[in-house]
């Protein structure tokens, strides 16, 4: 299976970035998505790390808020498994419960690299198309 086939079914829905951008000018919707993912390129790798000094420290608020930015930012760009681990570690970080939260850290960080590493295919290759 192609990489690009791997993002489309697995770790991005296109469909939903589609759809976030259906009220913007084609003209500059390619210019907005590029924008989105570049600010997601470089916010994602330092909520990984803050919520890693999070865990490392003991504080709930800070886990809490760090997953909480992660999890809207992700499932705005239609990435769905990292916007639902990082609402399950929210979940667990408001709970207090750090330690099942610490428990979901490593899935997390490999599907936010996977994510990364899908955007940066999609976002070197064109704009986002839904195919038939």
């Amino acid at each position: 299976m192609s990489l690009e086939r791997l993002c489309d079914e697995e770790v991005i829905d296109r469909k939903a970035v589609i759809s976030l951008l259906k009220d913007v000018d084609p003209k500059e919707s390619r210019e907005l998505f590029v924008r989105l993912v570049e600010i997601y390129l470089k916010e994602t790798p330092k909520r990984i790390k803050a919520l890693a000094e999070a865990f490392a420290t003991g504080s709930s608020a800070e886990a809490r808020q760090s997953a909480h930015s992660l999890k809207s930012s992700s499932a705005m760009l239609g990435i769905y498994k990292v916007a639902e681990l990082s609402r399950q570690i929210e979940q667990y970080a408001k709970d207090g419960a750090l330690a099942e939260a610490y428990a979901i850290q490593a899935a997390l960080e490999r599907e936010c690299d996977r994510a990364c590493a899908c955007l940066r295919l999609i976002r070197d290759s064109g704009f986002p198309t839904v195919n038939p």
